[in-house]
Formats: structure tokens, C-alpha cells, sequence
């Protein structure tokens, strides 16, 4: 194993337990039993990501056109013909990549309609519904690879939003926390598998595997690194604002 791949898996556990311990801290669980779960949580993710489920098949049909020159004495006879080809495609989930960040994301769900009402439900719709527009744009496809997504700017752009609209609608500040996980993955899931499926036929894809990556995934990843970041944002507002005269607090950090 190269040092390249060593610093990689390090760096994506570390990332992911990281990500875990804020969203546990931020559910008020204490620090022991949120670093703990972190490790744990982590540890799961990276043993179901050796396995696999089948959800079903796709069938893709394209129509597509041939056209055949016939001569016929001095002229000349364009046929074109006209038939479908069907792309039968084995589509499985990764339980890993996919399942796991689910269940964090439907924890938090839980969370925010339990304790918070049905304003931070209607504000996770909207970021969500603006966050999978965002990050359609910007997914491509890589033949030989699958759909992928520019991770860095896609989690800081998804985390500036949830902190944006946290702030502007004066809501709690830890639900910039919740929404950066909850939004960053469903919107990738959306916005990069979902709604890419049907450009999976460029590349002549046999088996479509969602989360395929494992732990290292995007579907795993953005939602990480977007809480992460939105928690270093966060930190560093309220360092700053607590340096300044309690005349100058935000009172949106106050709530």
C-alpha cells in the first residue's frame, strides 16, 4: 500500500469521524457519547461499504438512425432506417456510501421536526430544492467512471447556503449544522445519481452502483465536508464575536 493511499484512507476517516462528532455534539449528546458513536459510526461505514444491494434493473431505450445509400442507375436512393436499442442496467445501492449518511440524514430529520417545527422542515425543502440545482450544473460524467462532482466547492457552496439562510431567516444557529449534512447529501443524491441516470448510457454502463465509491464517495464525503466547514465557520463567528462588546453580538448567535 502506497503512502498516497495510506494518507487517503487517514484522511477521509478523519474527515468523517470529525463530521460525526459535530452532528452528535449538535444533537446534545455528550462529548463521550458523541466521539464514541463517531468512531463507531465511522467504523460501519467502511465495513457495509464491502457490500452491495440490488434495488432493481434500468431499462434505458434510445432511438437511433442508420442510414444506407442506394444507387440506382444514375440516381441514388437515401434509406434511412430507424430502430430502438434497449440498455438493460443492474442497478445496487452501496450500503457504505449510501445507506449509512441516509440514516444520519434521517436522524437529523427527526431531530429538526421534533424539536423545531415545521419552519426548519419547509427551510431544509428550499435549500435542498437549491442546493440539487446548484450541484446538477455542476456534476459531469466521466466515461469509464461514473457521474462525479468538484467535492470542495460543492460542500463550501452548500454550507455558505445553509449558514446564509440560517442567518437571514434569524433561526437557531445549530441548524446551519443540521442542514449542511441533511441538504449536501440529499442533493447529491439527487442532484449527481438521480437525475444523471439517464447519461449513464454514454458510457455503455452494464451495473449502475449508487455510492459506489464507498466511504469515499461523494454521496459520503459532501455531506461530511459541508458540516465541517460550516462547524469552522461557525467557531470562528462566534471567536470573533465574542472578542467584540456585547453591544456588537449578532443576536442570532444568541438565540
Amino acid at each position: 500500500m502506497t503512502l498516497k493511499i495510506v494518507v487517503l484512507i487517514a484522511s477521509v476517516n478523519a474527515l468523517l469521524t470529525t463530521a460525526y462528532t459535530v452532528l452528535y455534539l449538535n444533537l446534545s449528546l455528550s462529548s463521550y457519547v458523541a466521539v464514541t458513536a463517531a468512531f463507531l459510526s465511522t467504523l460501519l461505514s467502511n465495513l457495509l461499504g464491502k457490500f452491495n444491494i440490488r434495488v432493481g434493473n434500468l431499462k434505458l431505450s434510445s432511438e437511433l438512425r442508420k442510414a444506407s445509400i442506394i444507387k440506382l442507375s444514375n440516381d441514388y436512393l437515401v434509406q434511412s432506417l430507424r430502430f430502438k436499442a434497449l440498455q438493460n442496467i443492474v442497478v445496487e445501492l452501496n450500503l457504505g456510501g449510501v445507506v449509512m449518511p441516509l440514516i444520519i440524514s434521517m436522524l437529523i430529520l427527526t431531530h429538526i421536526s421534533t424539536y423545531y417545527g415545521v419552519v426548519p422542515l419547509l427551510t431544509s425543502l428550499l435549500l435542498i430544492i437549491a442546493s440539487t440545482l446548484i450541484i446538477n450544473r455542476v456534476s459531469v460524467v466521466i466515461k469509464g467512471l461514473g457521474l462525479a462532482v468538484p467535492v470542495i466547492v460543492v460542500s463550501t457552496v452548500t454550507s455558505l447556503l445553509s449558514l446564509l439562510v440560517t442567518v437571514s431567516t434569524a433561526q437557531w444557529v445549530g441548524l446551519g449544522i443540521h442542514y449542511s449534512y441533511l441538504v449536501a447529501y440529499t442533493s447529491t443524491l439527487l442532484g449527481v445519481d438521480l437525475m444523471n441516470i439517464s447519461k449513464i448510457s454514454f458510457y455503455d454502463a452494464r451495473r449502475l452502483i449508487i455510492g459506489g465509491l464507498k466511504v469515499y464517495d461523494a454521496l459520503s464525503i459532501v455531506p461530511a465536508a459541508s458540516t465541517v466547514i460550516t462547524y469552522l465557520i461557525t467557531t470562528a463567528l462566534y471567536t470573533y464575536l465574542n472578542a467584540k462588546p456585547i453591544s456588537h453580538v449578532c443576536l442570532f448567535l444568541t438565540a
